[in-house]
């Protein structure tokens, strides 16, 4: 008999369970969609029983990003590292948030712990370098952007926030270099074609330009329609 009891509560226990469960897929399904208010409704009912589930709490983080909630983004994230402080991702998504919240200095320290928590993860190195390249702090964004490199050589987006720093710095035809490598590897990479056209216009070679800037909207017809119409 005690064990016809136990099996009835183990069966009564997943039955309730499983509806839960399903809010957390569906939260997913709607946060691939963009869908984020309703990611963050079901994620609200799946956490409320599953308080510790750092993964729902984190794609939570994300949905608020999503909708510019960075204040809520934020409380998520600190959570997920309260749960787990070496959560390198946690950590990335936290700077950030902070960076578009223009906290560039904090942005930087959450991306510092990131990078030495996960050293190898490119995206890491890519996104701290940029916020140097905001401080303009030029040597420390290239020696991230490099970096990256040495992990991923054929990583073109990399070429192409290379190309983006030499413009900072009014290196023209390193930007143009840069671009040009992008290309070499992604042949297709149409924000590499349309950097190196605008880089010739702003240096008075508008054939040049055109022929790039036609060549990126081959690639993506409506991606610069803003530029062109201004």
């Amino acid at each position: 008999m005690k064990c016809i009891f136990f099996f009835l509560f183990l069966i009564t226990l997943n039955a309730s369970a499983q509806p839960t469960i399903e809010y957390n897929k569906s939260a997913e399904r709607k946060l691939d969609l963009g869908d984020y208010q309703g990611a963050i409704d079901d994620y609200n009912i799946f956490i409320k029983k599953n308080s510790s589930n750092i993964k729902a709490i984190l794609y939570r983080g994300d949905a608020k990003y999503g909708l510019g909630d960075y204040l809520g983004a934020m409380q998520d994230y600190n959570k997920v590292i309260t749960l787990d402080y070496k959560n390198a991702r946690a950590l990335s998504s936290k700077a950030s948030t902070k960076e578009s919240l223009r906290d560039y200095r904090g942005a930087l320290l959450d991306y510092d712990v990131a990078v030495k928590l996960d050293p190898t993860e490119t995206d890491y190195l890519i996104n701290r370098g940029g916020i140097k390249v905001t401080l303009k702090d030029y040597d420390g964004a290239f020696k991230d952007y490099n970096h990256a490199l040495e992990l991923r050589p054929k990583y073109d987006f990399v070429y192409l926030k290379l190309s983006e720093l030499k413009s900072e710095i009014k290196d023209y035809n390193g930007a143009i270099g840069y671009c040009n490598k992008a290309i070499s590897i992604n042949p297709k990479n149409a924000d590499a074609l349309w950097k190196r056209g605008n880089i010739k216009d702003n240096i008075g070679d508008p054939k040049g330009a055109m022929k790039d800037y036609n060549e990126s909207l081959k690639l993506k017809p409506n991606a610069y329609l803003f530029f062109i119409e201004a």
